[in-house]
């Protein structure tokens, strides 16, 4: 399987939680799940760019810090700032 049928996989996967939430569930919970499918994707897009996994993990937690995790290329953009590259 390539990279980018993995990325694609994860994706759909994300949407799937997210979708498959229970009617009445919080919005919080709903939120939480939503942030950590965005990390995920997020990390992940930096591995397949060449950096470590601790390297991509660090700069996505602490990009997410700032500009929260409600826009994926956003994060990846300040993700990439915090690479140290």
């Amino acid at each position: 399987m390539d990279a980018n049928a993995d990325v694609a996989k994860l994706v759909q996967t994300a949407f799937e939680v997210s979708r498959s939430a229970p009617v009445g569930t919080e919005s919080a919970t709903r939120e939480t799940v939503g942030d950590a499918a965005t990390r995920t994707m997020a990390t992940q897009a930096l591995v397949q760019l060449g950096y470590p996994r601790p390297v991509a993990t660090s700069a996505v937690n602490a990009a997410s810090v700032h500009v929260g995790t409600g826009d994926l290329a956003t994060l990846l953009k300040e993700a990439l700032q915090r690479t140290g590259s």
